[in-house]
Formats: structure tokens, sequence, C-alpha cells
């Protein structure tokens, strides 16, 4: 028996391949426990009884199938699961979006899946609105939520669907600043820039939100900074850093979870500063963004806070610190790798433990 609430396992599971549609085994450890999902999904990849709660009966049904080896191992849904849609209310939805025919087997097609999935995923986390529908723009700025690309696509056919390629898998919009969206996964993905450059000219061009660059999700930061320098592509100006000017990386943990959900308040810049660094001298920010390359001082250092991976802004703090005092704050697991990057730099590192900075974001939010 297994209850089907709000709040479980089964339901978060349910919930997030009810809008992605297939999802990778290998990313469960987004969701949660690894170990405990990857029970929960064998448990649901055969015939069960689940309890709804304030029901007078119980629905048994098998709700996964799996396939694939390794990297490629899938979960989908069943169509006998279509009663657990139903009681979180993603049926109708789900109907739609994954009409008979619509999972195909090659990879590129699961591959693809796959990435939008780990995004949605990360989103679901954060506790950040999927659509992709315009409804939220509609509503007007001052939310947040995240436009598959498949929404932003069918907005500007012409301008988008045109270009030879484009790997942008949606837009986050953050109060009143936009974000492009990528995945890179576990590899330093190739991109065409002639495609990235249409998405950004496009984006940049909305009259009704400020451009913030581009957040690209990866597995871990070694694999972020090799996209950042993207040492293969000799014209700097088609990397995606050269394209956006200012690339984000999250990582696929409890970090990087909690940095989008970060990202997702109100006013985040100034108010993490106030809370972190409430001893330093601020500088000045923009509308909500850094305007210089430090973000505290505390009368013996200049002070840069790193949680959202922007390899851009740590490069030009550490050409303007050569020869002042500095020292880098790092978040969850983010430090080790800062640690390697600016070793025998003298920038002294300083490290916020993931629980601390998953504990500061939640006190944040709820004021």
């Amino acid at each position: 028996m297994i209850h089907f609430e709000k709040g479980t396992l089964a339901w978060r599971l349910v919930e997030v391949i009810s809008v992605c549609g297939e999802y990778p085994y290998r990313s469960l450890c987004i969701l949660g426990n690894e170990r405990e999902l990857r029970g929960r999904v064998k448990q649901m990849s055969e015939p069960q009884k689940y309890r709804f709660e304030n029901a007078d009966r119980d629905v048994e049904c098998c709700a996964f199938t799996l396939s694939g080896k390794g990297k490629m191992k899938n979960i989908r849904l069943r169509k006998e699961a279509l009663p657990l849609l139903r009681e979180i209310g993603t049926e109708e939805q789900y109907l739609r979006r994954f009409p008979p025919g619509s999972f195909r087997g090659d990879y590129s097609h699961i591959d693809r899946t796959h990435r939008n999935a780990e995004i949605i995923a990360m989103f679901y986390m954060a506790g950040v609105t999927v659509t992709e529908g315009r409804e939220p723009l509609l509503a007007g700025a001052g939310q947040s939520f995240f436009m598959l690309a498949k929404g932003v696509k069918s907005d500007s056919i012409d301008s988008i669907n045109k270009t030879g390629f484009t790997r942008l898998s949606g837009v986050f919009y953050c109060g009143d600043i936009k974000y492009a969206v990528y995945n890179t996964r576990d590899r330093a993905m190739r991109w065409d820039g002639g495609g990235e450059r249409k998405v950004y000219e496009l984006l940049k061009a909305d009259p009704y939100y400020g451009f913030g660059g581009a957040i690209v999700f990866c597995r871990d930061l070694p694999t972020g900074f090799k996209v950042f320098c993207q040492e293969y592509i000799k014209n700097s100006t088609l990397r995606l850093s050269g394209i956006y000017g200012i690339c984000q990386f999250f990582t696929f943990d409890r970090t990087g979870i909690a940095s989008l959900r970060m990202y997702a308040l109100p006013d985040w810049y100034d108010r993490v500063r106030e809370t972190l660094f409430a001893n330093c001298s601020l500088p000045h920010s923009g509308i909500g963004t850094p305007t210089t390359f430090y973000d505290a001082y505390n009368g013996v250092n200049y002070l840069l806070l790193f949680a959202d991976g922007n390899f851009g802004r740590l490069q030009e703090f550490r050409e303007q610190v050569k020869t002042a005092g500095a020292g880098v704050v790092g978040v969850g697991s983010h430090t080790g790798f800062l640690q390697e990057l600016l070793l025998d730099s003298g920038i002294q590192i300083y490290h916020i433990p993931e629980d601390q900075f998953e504990n500061l974001v939640n006190v944040l939010s709820q004021n």
C-alpha cells in the first residue's frame, strides 16, 4: 500500500514525470535521496495499491515502466497511472502534451527529453512554476516561472525556428529579469554560435523584461567551467559566454537547487548581501544586480559571493584584486572546485555549508 499524498516521494515522482513525459533514472538524485527514490521507482514499477487522501476507495495500478540501460535508462508513466494524474490535477495536460506515439526510442529523442526533464526537476524542487503557455506572461512581471522552449518558439516562430540550430531549453522569468536556460549535463556540449546568437537577440529585444544572460545547468562545476572556457571554439564571440556576456552555472544537487531558489527571490542580490555581509561596506547595486567586481568590503578584504557559478565575474574579481586583500565565499558543493581553481592565487576561501545556505534561502523566502 502506497499513500499517495502531496509531499510524498510517490507524488513527487508522478507529478514531475507528468510534466516532462520521461525521466532519466540516473538523475533521481535531483528529486531527493537517490537510494529512497530508486526503491520507490522499483516499487511503483510493479502493481501496487494507492490510497488517496480523503478518498473512499483505493486504486490499484502499475505506475511506471522502465526501459534502456546505463545513461539511457528511462522512466515513463503507464496508461493505467492516469488515476494518479487525475488526483494531482495534471491528467488533461499530460494527455494533451503526450498523445499516443509521442515517445520514440532513438538516442537523440531520449537525450533531448532527458535534458528537459532534469531542468524541470530542478525548477520543481526550487518551487518555481514550469509552463509552456503564456499565462504567467499575461499576468505581468513580478513573478518567477520557467517557460519551456516550445512555448518560447511558438511565440517567436520566425525568429527562432528559422535558425540553423539552437540548444535553448527555455527561459527563466525572474521578477523583471529573464535568463536563457541551457543544460550541458555531464559534458562540455558544443553549441552552434549562429543559433544561440539569434536567441540572444530575440530575448534582448524584449522591452518588458531586463536580460540577465544565460543559466547553464551541469552535473558539476568542473563541467561548467569547461563550457565557460570552450577552448575548442577559436572565435571567442561564438562561445556561449561570448554571446551572452553573463553565464551562471547551476549544479544538479542541493546547492544548485538552493541557488535557483535564491534567484527566484525578489531583489535576491541585495537581500543576500545584507544578510551575509551585515557588518561590511556594501557597494551600490543596479536593479538587484551586481555593478562592481566585489559584493562587500570588510575593511581588510574585498569579498565576492560565488553562489551562482558565475565564472566571468570570478575571473574579473581575480584580476581586480591582484594587489589587494581578497576573499571568495563559496557555498555547498561549489567550495571544493573553488579551492582548486584559486590555488596559489592568494585569495582566501570562505565556506558556507550546504545546510546553512539552504536555511539562509529558506528564511529569505519566508520574509
